[in-house]
């Protein structure tokens, strides 16, 4: 008997053992399947400095605790005993509360509160000269075209692309420069799986040239295959973390080379500052978008056709930080003495109470200096007075190299209300404001849009004295209306320049006459090819109906009302009862 008994132990064991195999086999399945997810799908850098490999780790281990919980409630033989697994799965657990605690711990030590002044000197801000490096503003090839105007022109052009319902044409319209020309510069990506299924690759990219405001569809020689909006093996992020599996990659830029070739530069950060914080731009990885081929460049030591090789909230916040945590992180928290803000972080500070809330504020804007280099620009406020002007920084997206300007001022909100201020009714939108040098006054410039988005005015605001702001149909007129107005020529706060227009082309044989002190009873307007007509009857003549163009006078739009006194000249048209006005004066 006793020996039957040990032959059942010694049975159970062999069981048990058998089990254990499986489930072990099957812990490691669980545990590799996770490890696919987050290395194929999700490219988690292989980086104890990167929060997703920490993610990964703690995903892995809950996944083996929830196994050995499973595995332990059935190990046991003939319900006498839990032979195997009985702390495992509680070991486990808490090695994931204390991988997350520190972390956390980590992840704190490593923030602004102990390390501000290490914050605020990753990136040197010299003094810039501003009368070295800004161009004197020149019509002939000035930059005009920012990043929505770009969108709305570039996103037209693919209509006669063959299978154009396959792609989309991306948002970015970076700003580069191609043997001695701007532009404005977009890739196309995919549509979805299943048309990135169907296309196989990518034809082309937009180009808007950003003087001209021409705007093209490029088709490649060799079609892109490698992309950030492909799938599987084509996806751009895979494609570089298979090769670079250690690297934490950030931002991607599509450009093209002087040769036209595509290809994607891509941001490699590393963390700078204890584990996880301070994460700098130190090099990329430029991907060739048809063979997928791959060479990492230092930052300082990029082909000189890379115009971006970081991005503007990178930057931003580089700069955010130097200005912010200069004096401590208590004097950033509490005193806010010397506590400088850069315009980009009150992009999405808008709100409708806003007078003027149709107006974007982007935070930035591309400019190019003297030496032919894109910037970035932005406005720099004290913290406590949003509205004033400290000076406005430079930063370049390829080298990192940021330059302060001094310029006591209007800040660039303020501009924008100044330049759009002229004509409220027709509610234009003006865009962020770049830099420019006119006769060696710091100068904003702006385009003036309407409600589609089209280009209908320009705009020159003096940022010293914000007052001196002038609107134009042209460049030139705009120049010369703000020059008139730095001369002190003209005294309006905001000058509109009113071109000599042709007048109404009176048919051969129409008879002319006029109407004196006629009552007006009845006003509407109609907007014809972009000409504004005013419809009106009079207390004199009920039946008729006189239409008199805005060029007659733009003092219709205010005083032709019902109730005023008006003098005019007409003639008949072929309807009757309409008479066309010729002239009108009010009295």
């Amino acid at each position: 008997m006793r020996k039957k008994n040990i032959e059942n132990k010694e049975h159970a064991r062999k069981v048990v053992s058998k089990k254990n195999i499986i489930q072990i086999l099957v812990m490691v399945v669980a545990v590799v399947l996770v490890n696919f997810v987050f290395q194929y799908f999700f490219c988690t850098p292989v980086s104890f400095r990167a929060w997703g490999f920490w993610f990964e780790i703690i995903v892995s281990l809950g996944v083996m605790a929830i196994c050995g919980f499973i595995f332990r409630e059935s190990n046991s033989y003939e319900g006498k005993e839990q032979i195997e697994f009985e702390y495992f799965p509680t070991v486990l657990i808490i090695a994931v509360v204390a991988i997350l605690l520190i972390s956390g711990i980590l992840a704190w030590i490593g923030s602004p509160m102990f390390n501000a002044t290490t914050y605020s000197n990753q990136i040197e801000v010299v003094d810039g000269d501003f009368q070295q490096d800004i161009p004197e503003i020149n019509t002939n090839n000035l930059i005009i075209v920012d990043q929505k105007t770009a969108q709305r022109l570039g996103d037209r052009t693919i209509g006669g692309l063959t299978n154009a319902s396959y792609y989309e044409v991306d948002d970015e319209y970076n700003l580069i420069e191609v043997n001695g020309d701007y532009y404005r510069i977009s890739p196309l990506n995919y549509g979805g799986l299943f048309k990135a299924n169907k296309a196989k690759s990518i034809p082309g990219y937009v180009l808007v040239n950003a003087e001209t405001e021409s705007a093209s569809f490029k088709k490649l020689d060799n079609p892109m295959v490698y992309s950030p909006s492909a799938y599987w093996s084509k996806d751009l992020e895979r494609h570089i973390h298979f090769a670079y599996p250690t690297y934490i990659l950030g931002k991607s830029y599509f450009e093209i080379d002087d040769e036209e070739v595509a290809y994607w530069i891509t941001e490699v950060k590393s963390p700078s500052i204890f584990l996880f914080g301070g994460s700098m731009v130190n090099s990329v990885v430029i991907t060739n978008a048809s063979t997928g081929e791959m060479v990492e460049y230092r930052i300082d030591n990029l082909p000189e056709w890379v115009d971006h090789a970081m991005s503007v909230s990178y930057l931003m916040d580089k700069v955010e930080k130097h200005y912010v945590y200069s004096g401590g992180f208590g004097n950033a928290l509490f005193a806010k003495q010397n506590v400088y803000k850069t315009a980009y972080s009150y992009r999405d500070a808008r709100t409708d109470k806003d007078e003027s809330k149709f107006t974007p504020f982007d935070g930035y804007n591309s400019v190019v200096t003297k030496d032919g280099t894109i910037w970035f620009y932005t406005g720099i406020t004290p913290a406590s007075a949003s509205e004033t002007n400290y000076g406005f920084v430079l930063i370049s997206p390829s080298t990192g190299e940021a330059r302060f300007y001094p310029a006591s001022g209007a800040e660039e909100s303020s501009a924008q209300k100044a330049a759009e201020g002229k004509d409220q009714s027709q509610k234009y939108s003006a865009s962020f404001p770049t830099i420019y040098n006119v006769d060696g006054e710091m100068t904003y410039f702006m385009l003036l849009k309407d409600n589609a988005g089209l280009v209908q005015r320009y705009a020159l605001c003096n940022v010293a004295e914000y007052q001196k702001t002038v609107q134009g149909e042209t460049l030139n007129s705009t120049l010369d209306l703000y020059r008139k107005r730095l001369a002190g020529l003209t005294t309006s706060s905001v000058a509109v320049d009113e071109p000599e227009q042709e007048k109404n082309v009176i048919p051969d044989g129409a008879e002319i006459k006029e109407m004196e002190h006629a009552i007006v009873t009845e006003v509407t307007t109609a907007t014809i090819d972009g000409t504004t007509y005013f419809y009106f009857r009079t207390e004199d003549a009920l039946a008729a109906l006189y239409v008199s163009s805005i060029e007659n006078s733009s003092w219709q739009t205010m005083l032709l009302i019902p109730g005023n006194m008006v003098t005019f000249k007409y003639y008949d048209s072929n309807e009757q009862y309409v008479h066309i006005v010729t002239e009108i004066v009010f009295k």
